[in-house]
């Protein structure tokens, strides 16, 4: 009877162990990667199917406007542009701008933003550059 009470205990904590170990590897990855100008010259990597939002601060207290953005098209989707404004009145906020991508197919490309003042084609300024690798 004892053998027999043991043999089940052992079981039963074999069993438990193994559940608990198959719902770590079943964990998700986040629907969304998250990234601002902190994050610039990171890498990020995404599974397909994953967002990534990009968050940046609008340069248009330097008359800068955001240009499209650059990126592989097979690799990335791009999904929405969003301009939130200020949330204060201090002089030269004008909110913040931003992207959401999707990862459609496994591969890598370097995802770009920039900003032009006016028409001056001279006048162009690296906001954002990350290298993304989709699995």
């Amino acid at each position: 009877m004892k053998v027999k009470l043991n043999l089940a205990i052992f079981i039963l904590t074999i069993l438990v162990c193994t559940s608990a170990c198959r719902k770590a590897e079943e964990t998700p990855a986040p629907a969304e990667v998250k990234i601002t100008a902190q994050q610039n010259g990171q890498p990020v990597t995404l599974d397909q199917g994953q967002t990534l939002k990009v968050t940046l601060q609008n340069p248009g207290d330097g008359l800068y406007s955001f240009d499209q953005p650059q990126y592989d098209a097979a690799v990335l989707r791009f999904v929405d542009h969003l301009h939130q404004g200020p949330t204060n009145n201090n002089v030269g906020n004008f909110g913040t701008d931003s992207w959401d991508f999707v990862a459609i197919k496994a591969g890598s490309t370097t995802l770009t933003i920039t900003a032009t003042r006016g028409t001056e084609s001279g006048a162009t300024a690296t906001m954002l550059s990350n290298s993304v690798s989709v699995k």
